[in-house]
């Protein structure tokens, strides 16, 4: 996908503002917008309307319509050392999430996790009370904005994959007690394939791909990040 020049939208708009406004510049009527970010027309309407303020098809919606992605995902600092997705306010002191390495290997993004945590951090609201939650260091910048290099993905395992969600995808095949992982925004879902997208590929443009499901099985939902710049 060939991306025109970016729509800058004044940082005191709302989100509702800012897609109602892009999409009328663009010329694209709600249902092709739909039909493009894989949702449907009463969602788009949703946040024009701004009834919908969060949802997981911002990300997609923002560069179907050149918009810069920190614009609408409203990314915001909590300290000079974390930040934090809107709502996922810390809710102790506590650390008692593990976290993960993550090294970069080949082609895709492809990370390999370390088999021990290395370090456990804070929980947020939305992973409080959820078992086997955890937490990867982000390996490299393949999903700038949204994440950066150094970031910790926040992962509630047990919820279901859905098209529009952010997911870290883990292989079944271990190496040295490893295993690999990729951490990239799904798009589309068939009975073979992962259809995924990362927003700053090698050529610094979005680049979609896909990742065999057998090779593939595990697709765990990332709910947000720890932002560590």
């Amino acid at each position: 996908m060939i991306q025109g020049p970016q729509i800058v939208p004044d940082e005191n708009q709302s989100i509702a503002a800012i897609v109602k406004r892009a999409r009328a510049i663009k010329g694209i009527s709600q249902p092709e917008l739909a039909r493009r970010v894989g949702t449907s027309q009463q969602t788009i309407d949703k946040i024009e309307t701004g009834k919908v303020q969060r949802s997981s098809f911002l990300a997609a919606i923002a560069l179907e319509l050149d918009v810069p992605l920190d614009r609408v995902l409203r990314v915001r600092p909590k300290s000079d050392a974390v930040r934090e997705l809107p709502a996922h306010t810390l809710i102790s002191a506590d650390r008692d999430l593990p976290v993960y390495a993550a090294v970069a290997q080949g082609d895709n993004g492809v990370q390999v996790l370390s088999s021990d945590p290395v370090e456990y951090v804070a929980r947020p609201a939305p992973l409080a009370r959820v078992r086997d939650a955890y937490g990867v260091i982000v390996a490299d910048d393949s999903m700038e904005p949204e994440a950066r290099s150094g970031d910790i993905a926040l992962v509630n395992p047990h919820l279901p994959a859905r098209v529009g969600d952010t997911c870290v995808f883990r292989s079944g095949a271990q190496d040295g007690g490893m295993q690999r992982c990729v951490i990239k925004h799904l798009r589309r879902v068939t009975d073979k394939d992962w259809h995924v997208t990362e927003w700053s590929g090698p050529d610094g443009g979005r680049r979609d791909f896909t990742l065999k499901r057998p090779d593939w099985p595990v697709a765990h939902v990332t709910i947000g990040y720890f932002k560590r710049r």
